[in-house]
């Protein structure tokens, strides 16, 4: 008799998981895993966009020295101007002797992405 009354205690345990319980478990962790996925792909999506502006930065970087060294004829020169340099007077009796900066403006065209440049150097008069 021992054994059917085990058997009866058993059947009316209902301490388990139910099917809800589980359905609900499964949705949370399935959401949960959704925005994980998402997460990796932005960040990855960004990387790859910062990689791809780095190397277009370094690629104008050395069409600019190129066209700085005359390697190449095209010069898309924005501008340029004299300024003088730190430290030195900039009234037009003074600044004959004085060394000045050339400021020059280049624009750099890779990939349809625009970068523009500006190099100073020492002009001696």
């Amino acid at each position: 008799m021992k054994i059917v009354n085990k058997t009866k205690d058993i059947m009316r345990d209902n301490s388990g998981e139910t099917m809800v319980e589980v359905m609900v478990a499964f949705t949370l962790l399935s959401i949960m895993l959704l925005i994980f996925a998402q997460g990796i792909s932005f960040a990855t999506n960004t990387e790859m966009r910062a990689s791809k502006s780095r190397n277009s930065a370094d690629q104008a970087l050395i069409s600019l020295q190129k066209k700085r060294a005359g390697l190449t004829a095209d010069h898309d020169v924005i501008g340029g101007n004299y300024i003088a340099a730190p430290g030195v007077a900039t009234d037009d009796n003074d600044d004959h002797d004085k060394p000045l900066i050339r400021r020059e403006g280049y624009r750099v065209n890779v990939d349809g992405e625009i970068y523009e440049y500006y190099v100073y150097d020492v002009v001696s008069p």
